[in-house]
Protein backbone atom coordinates (compact mmCIF):
# COMPACT_ATOMS: atom_id res chain seq x y z
CA UNK A 1 0.00 0.00 0.00
CA UNK A 2 1.26 3.47 -0.63
CA UNK A 3 2.13 5.74 1.85
CA UNK A 4 0.86 9.22 1.83
CA UNK A 5 2.99 11.57 3.47
CA UNK A 6 2.28 14.14 5.45
CA UNK A 7 0.95 18.03 3.85
CA UNK A 8 3.42 19.23 6.12
CA UNK A 9 6.35 17.31 4.26
CA UNK A 10 5.04 18.62 1.23
CA UNK A 11 4.93 22.57 2.23
CA UNK A 12 8.66 22.08 2.92
CA UNK A 13 9.90 20.64 -0.04
CA UNK A 14 8.00 22.87 -2.28
CA UNK A 15 8.95 26.50 -0.23
CA UNK A 16 12.75 25.06 -0.03
CA UNK A 17 12.88 25.55 3.82
CA UNK A 18 14.82 22.75 5.61
CA UNK A 19 17.42 20.45 5.33
CA UNK A 20 15.44 17.61 5.14
CA UNK A 21 14.82 17.96 1.95
CA UNK A 22 11.41 16.19 1.07
CA UNK A 23 8.10 16.60 -0.58
CA UNK A 24 4.79 14.55 -1.06
CA UNK A 25 3.86 11.54 -2.97
CA UNK A 26 2.28 13.54 -6.04
CA UNK A 27 4.99 13.80 -8.99
CA UNK A 28 3.92 16.89 -10.95
CA UNK A 29 5.42 17.42 -14.42
CA UNK A 30 7.55 20.77 -14.95
CA UNK A 31 4.73 23.04 -15.94
CA UNK A 32 3.29 22.52 -12.40
CA UNK A 33 5.65 22.49 -10.26
CA UNK A 34 9.41 23.95 -11.21
CA UNK A 35 7.15 26.76 -13.45
CA UNK A 36 4.77 27.46 -11.10
CA UNK A 37 5.93 30.89 -9.00
CA UNK A 38 2.85 30.18 -6.73
CA UNK A 39 4.86 27.28 -5.20
CA UNK A 40 7.39 30.52 -4.12
CA UNK A 41 7.07 33.23 -2.56
CA UNK A 42 6.90 35.71 -4.90
CA UNK A 43 8.03 33.57 -7.50
CA UNK A 44 12.15 34.03 -6.22
CA UNK A 45 14.23 31.22 -6.63
CA UNK A 46 15.56 29.57 -3.51
CA UNK A 47 17.51 26.82 -2.72
CA UNK A 48 16.54 22.60 -2.14
CA UNK A 49 19.76 21.07 -1.75
CA UNK A 50 23.61 21.57 -2.11
CA UNK A 51 26.09 18.74 -3.06
CA UNK A 52 29.91 19.48 -2.68
CA UNK A 53 32.64 17.19 -4.36
CA UNK A 54 34.63 15.21 -1.66
CA UNK A 55 38.33 16.32 -2.26
CA UNK A 56 37.29 19.04 -3.62
CA UNK A 57 35.17 21.97 -2.00
CA UNK A 58 34.86 24.31 -4.90
CA UNK A 59 33.35 21.74 -6.57
CA UNK A 60 29.48 21.72 -6.00
CA UNK A 61 26.18 21.62 -6.97
CA UNK A 62 22.87 23.44 -6.57
CA UNK A 63 19.86 22.11 -6.55
CA UNK A 64 17.09 25.04 -7.08
CA UNK A 65 13.43 25.87 -7.38
CA UNK A 66 13.49 26.70 -11.24
CA UNK A 67 17.30 24.96 -11.89
CA UNK A 68 20.31 22.67 -11.05
CA UNK A 69 23.48 24.40 -11.18
CA UNK A 70 27.45 23.01 -11.05
CA UNK A 71 30.43 25.90 -10.17
CA UNK A 72 33.46 24.89 -10.23
CA UNK A 73 34.68 27.77 -8.46
CA UNK A 74 33.22 27.35 -5.07
CA UNK A 75 29.79 29.45 -6.51
CA UNK A 76 31.63 32.52 -7.94
CA UNK A 77 29.91 31.39 -11.59
CA UNK A 78 27.23 28.58 -12.22
CA UNK A 79 26.42 26.04 -15.26
CA UNK A 80 22.76 25.36 -15.49
CA UNK A 81 22.31 21.41 -15.99
CA UNK A 82 18.56 21.50 -16.21
CA UNK A 83 15.67 22.37 -14.97
CA UNK A 84 14.27 20.01 -12.76
CA UNK A 85 13.74 20.91 -8.94
CA UNK A 86 16.47 18.74 -7.59
CA UNK A 87 15.35 18.05 -3.96
CA UNK A 88 18.44 16.10 -2.60
CA UNK A 89 21.75 14.83 -3.97
CA UNK A 90 25.16 12.91 -2.77
CA UNK A 91 27.79 12.18 -4.75
CA UNK A 92 30.34 8.83 -5.01
CA UNK A 93 33.58 10.03 -3.80
CA UNK A 94 35.43 6.91 -6.07
CA UNK A 95 33.41 7.76 -9.08
CA UNK A 96 33.59 12.13 -8.94
CA UNK A 97 31.40 12.24 -12.10
CA UNK A 98 28.40 10.02 -10.65
CA UNK A 99 26.21 11.80 -8.91
CA UNK A 100 22.31 10.54 -7.26
CA UNK A 101 19.69 12.80 -6.68
CA UNK A 102 15.25 13.04 -6.23
CA UNK A 103 13.78 15.62 -8.86
CA UNK A 104 10.60 16.57 -8.56
CA UNK A 105 9.37 16.24 -11.66
CA UNK A 106 11.26 12.84 -12.26
CA UNK A 107 11.51 10.69 -8.78
CA UNK A 108 14.77 9.29 -8.25
CA UNK A 109 17.57 10.14 -10.85
CA UNK A 110 21.16 9.53 -11.26
CA UNK A 111 24.20 10.75 -13.81
CA UNK A 112 27.53 9.10 -14.48
CA UNK A 113 28.40 12.17 -16.84
CA UNK A 114 28.51 15.17 -13.87
CA UNK A 115 25.15 16.05 -14.32
CA UNK A 116 25.42 16.47 -17.94
CA UNK A 117 22.06 13.54 -18.57
CA UNK A 118 20.35 11.95 -15.96
CA UNK A 119 18.41 8.34 -16.32
CA UNK A 120 16.34 6.44 -13.56
CA UNK A 121 18.37 4.04 -11.95
CA UNK A 122 15.57 1.84 -11.01
CA UNK A 123 11.64 1.22 -11.50
CA UNK A 124 10.99 -0.26 -8.12
CA UNK A 125 10.25 2.62 -6.25
CA UNK A 126 6.87 4.04 -7.12
CA UNK A 127 6.43 8.00 -8.48
CA UNK A 128 6.63 10.34 -5.97
CA UNK A 129 7.88 7.52 -2.86
CA UNK A 130 11.11 9.26 -3.09
CA UNK A 131 12.20 12.50 -1.38
CA UNK A 132 15.98 12.25 -1.01
CA UNK A 133 18.73 10.04 -1.42
CA UNK A 134 21.69 9.07 0.94
CA UNK A 135 24.93 6.93 -0.48
CA UNK A 136 27.61 5.03 1.37
CA UNK A 137 30.78 5.16 -0.32
CA UNK A 138 32.25 2.13 1.79
CA UNK A 139 29.87 -0.02 0.70
CA UNK A 140 28.33 1.33 -2.88
CA UNK A 141 24.87 1.38 -1.33
CA UNK A 142 22.46 3.79 -2.14
CA UNK A 143 19.12 4.89 0.35
CA UNK A 144 16.53 6.27 -1.30
CA UNK A 145 13.71 7.68 1.48
CA UNK A 146 10.76 9.20 1.66
CA UNK A 147 7.17 6.91 1.59
CA UNK A 148 9.79 4.54 4.09
CA UNK A 149 13.08 3.50 2.76
CA UNK A 150 14.65 1.64 -0.47
CA UNK A 151 17.84 0.08 -0.53
CA UNK A 152 19.89 -0.68 -3.38
CA UNK A 153 22.97 -3.27 -3.82
CA UNK A 154 24.51 -4.34 -6.29
CA UNK A 155 21.72 -3.80 -8.77
CA UNK A 156 18.67 -5.13 -6.27
CA UNK A 157 16.54 -2.59 -4.84
CA UNK A 158 14.62 -3.49 -1.80
CA UNK A 159 12.14 -2.13 0.01
CA UNK A 160 13.85 -2.26 3.85
CA UNK A 161 11.59 -0.07 5.87
CA UNK A 162 7.76 0.76 5.44
CA UNK A 163 5.29 2.13 6.75
CA UNK A 164 7.05 5.58 7.95
CA UNK A 165 7.26 8.80 6.33
CA UNK A 166 10.83 9.53 6.65
CA UNK A 167 12.31 13.10 5.45
CA UNK A 168 15.88 12.34 6.37
CA UNK A 169 18.48 9.81 5.83
CA UNK A 170 22.27 9.81 6.93
CA UNK A 171 25.07 7.53 6.57
CA UNK A 172 27.72 6.99 9.72
CA UNK A 173 30.01 4.96 10.95
CA UNK A 174 30.66 1.36 9.02
CA UNK A 175 26.86 -0.24 9.21
CA UNK A 176 25.92 1.91 10.88
CA UNK A 177 22.80 4.47 9.10
CA UNK A 178 20.17 7.15 10.54
CA UNK A 179 16.45 7.90 9.42
CA UNK A 180 14.56 10.72 11.05
CA UNK A 181 10.59 9.87 10.46
CA UNK A 182 7.60 11.82 12.04
CA UNK A 183 7.42 8.78 13.80
CA UNK A 184 10.69 8.57 15.43
CA UNK A 185 14.19 8.14 14.47
CA UNK A 186 15.45 4.74 13.73
CA UNK A 187 19.11 3.09 13.32
CA UNK A 188 20.22 0.58 11.38
CA UNK A 189 23.31 -1.67 12.33
CA UNK A 190 23.84 -3.90 8.51
CA UNK A 191 24.19 -0.89 6.60
CA UNK A 192 20.41 -0.34 5.67
CA UNK A 193 19.26 -3.74 5.53
CA UNK A 194 16.86 -3.75 8.73
CA UNK A 195 15.99 -0.80 11.22
CA UNK A 196 14.86 -0.43 14.99
CA UNK A 197 13.03 2.78 16.12
CA UNK A 198 15.01 4.15 19.40
CA UNK A 199 12.76 4.01 21.93
CA UNK A 200 13.03 7.21 23.75
CA UNK A 201 12.02 9.10 20.69
CA UNK A 202 8.89 6.82 19.87
CA UNK A 203 5.88 8.98 18.03
CA UNK A 204 7.90 12.36 18.11
CA UNK A 205 8.76 13.32 15.05
CA UNK A 206 12.33 13.94 13.86
CA UNK A 207 12.87 17.02 11.59
CA UNK A 208 16.08 15.93 10.30
CA UNK A 209 19.30 13.37 11.38
CA UNK A 210 22.91 14.60 10.29
CA UNK A 211 26.04 12.78 10.88
CA UNK A 212 29.74 12.79 11.28
CA UNK A 213 31.88 9.71 12.13
CA UNK A 214 30.55 7.70 15.47
CA UNK A 215 28.15 11.02 16.46
CA UNK A 216 24.73 11.70 15.27
CA UNK A 217 22.41 14.86 16.10
CA UNK A 218 18.64 14.97 15.79
CA UNK A 219 16.66 17.89 15.25
CA UNK A 220 13.29 17.46 16.97
CA UNK A 221 10.79 20.67 17.03
CA UNK A 222 11.59 21.71 20.63
CA UNK A 223 15.30 19.95 20.93
CA UNK A 224 18.42 19.17 19.45
CA UNK A 225 19.65 15.91 20.53
CA UNK A 226 23.04 13.79 20.39
CA UNK A 227 24.60 10.40 20.38
CA UNK A 228 28.35 10.34 20.72
CA UNK A 229 28.15 6.00 20.10
CA UNK A 230 26.74 5.46 16.94
CA UNK A 231 22.97 5.87 18.22
CA UNK A 232 23.35 3.45 20.95
CA UNK A 233 22.42 6.49 23.51
CA UNK A 234 20.85 9.91 23.68
CA UNK A 235 21.44 12.77 25.23
CA UNK A 236 19.37 16.62 24.49
CA UNK A 237 22.10 19.49 23.90
CA UNK A 238 19.97 21.77 27.03
CA UNK A 239 22.67 24.55 25.71
CA UNK A 240 21.71 24.48 21.97
CA UNK A 241 19.12 26.85 20.87
CA UNK A 242 15.38 25.93 20.79
CA UNK A 243 13.77 26.75 17.40
CA UNK A 244 16.43 25.00 14.94
CA UNK A 245 14.65 24.62 11.37
CA UNK A 246 18.08 22.56 10.09
CA UNK A 247 21.89 21.67 10.93
CA UNK A 248 24.78 21.47 8.55
CA UNK A 249 27.92 19.30 10.59
CA UNK A 250 31.57 19.25 9.49
CA UNK A 251 31.86 15.51 8.20
CA UNK A 252 35.65 15.68 9.58
CA UNK A 253 34.83 17.46 13.02
CA UNK A 254 31.90 16.05 14.71
CA UNK A 255 32.39 18.91 17.06
CA UNK A 256 31.57 21.45 14.39
CA UNK A 257 27.74 21.96 13.51
CA UNK A 258 25.99 25.00 12.05
CA UNK A 259 22.02 25.54 13.22
CA UNK A 260 19.56 27.76 11.26
CA UNK A 261 17.65 29.33 14.16
CA UNK A 262 13.92 30.21 13.38
CA UNK A 263 13.92 34.53 13.59
CA UNK A 264 17.57 34.47 14.37
CA UNK A 265 19.85 32.69 11.19
CA UNK A 266 22.73 30.82 11.82
CA UNK A 267 24.45 30.20 15.19
CA UNK A 268 27.41 27.21 15.20
CA UNK A 269 29.03 25.57 17.75
CA UNK A 270 32.72 23.96 17.83
CA UNK A 271 32.85 22.22 20.72
CA UNK A 272 29.83 19.68 20.32
CA UNK A 273 27.06 22.08 21.71
CA UNK A 274 28.53 23.07 24.66
CA UNK A 275 28.68 26.52 23.51
CA UNK A 276 27.06 28.68 20.69
CA UNK A 277 27.98 31.68 18.57
CA UNK A 278 26.19 33.74 16.23
CA UNK A 279 27.45 32.84 12.51
CA UNK A 280 25.86 35.22 10.59
CA UNK A 281 28.84 37.98 9.76
CA UNK A 282 28.24 39.22 5.97
CA UNK A 283 24.64 37.96 5.22
CA UNK A 284 23.49 41.32 7.13
CA UNK A 285 19.85 39.84 7.83
CA UNK A 286 18.22 38.49 10.50
CA UNK A 287 15.27 37.00 8.99
CA UNK A 288 17.42 35.28 6.39
CA UNK A 289 15.73 31.61 5.54
CA UNK A 290 18.21 29.54 4.15
CA UNK A 291 16.83 26.62 3.50
CA UNK A 292 19.82 24.39 3.59
CA UNK A 293 23.52 24.57 4.65
CA UNK A 294 26.47 22.36 3.67
CA UNK A 295 29.83 21.83 5.02
CA UNK A 296 32.92 20.36 2.94
CA UNK A 297 33.94 16.73 3.19
CA UNK A 298 37.17 17.71 3.34
CA UNK A 299 37.13 20.79 5.15
CA UNK A 300 35.38 21.80 8.23
CA UNK A 301 35.74 25.22 7.56
CA UNK A 302 34.22 25.67 4.40
CA UNK A 303 30.45 25.63 3.94
CA UNK A 304 27.88 27.05 1.68
CA UNK A 305 24.43 27.95 2.13
CA UNK A 306 21.80 30.20 -0.26
CA UNK A 307 19.09 33.12 0.96
CA UNK A 308 16.14 33.83 -1.39
CA UNK A 309 16.59 35.00 -4.44
CA UNK A 310 19.47 32.83 -4.66
CA UNK A 311 21.74 34.76 -3.43
CA UNK A 312 24.50 32.26 -3.11
CA UNK A 313 27.12 32.73 0.37
CA UNK A 314 30.36 30.89 0.81
CA UNK A 315 32.34 30.55 4.25
CA UNK A 316 35.59 29.53 5.17
CA UNK A 317 36.18 29.99 8.78
CA UNK A 318 33.30 27.53 10.13
CA UNK A 319 30.40 30.33 9.55
CA UNK A 320 31.70 33.28 11.61
CA UNK A 321 32.21 34.97 8.41
CA UNK A 322 30.28 34.73 5.27
CA UNK A 323 30.62 36.01 1.63
CA UNK A 324 28.42 36.62 -0.98
CA UNK A 325 29.89 34.88 -4.46
CA UNK A 326 26.85 35.39 -6.39
CA UNK A 327 23.33 35.69 -7.36
CA UNK A 328 21.31 33.14 -9.30
CA UNK A 329 18.77 33.63 -11.74
CA UNK A 330 15.62 33.39 -11.56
Amino acid sequence: MRLALPLSVLLLALAGCGSSQTTGPANPSPTTSARNPALAPGGQNHVHSIAIMPGNPATLYLGTHYHLYKSTNGGVTWHALNTEMMLSMALDSAQPSTIYGVSLQKGLQESTDNGAHWFSPTHVIPAGNAVGVAYDPATDVILAFGAGIYRRQGSAWTHVLKGQSVTSVAVGAPDIAYAATDNGLFVSRNDGKTWTGVSSLTGQPIIQVAVSGATAYAVTPLSLIMSANNGRSWRTLSKAPQNIQFIGVAPSDPKEVIAEVGATGFMATYDGGQTWHGANKGIGKQDFNAGTVRVAPSSPRVMYTGSWGVHFFASTDGGKHWVQRSTLPH
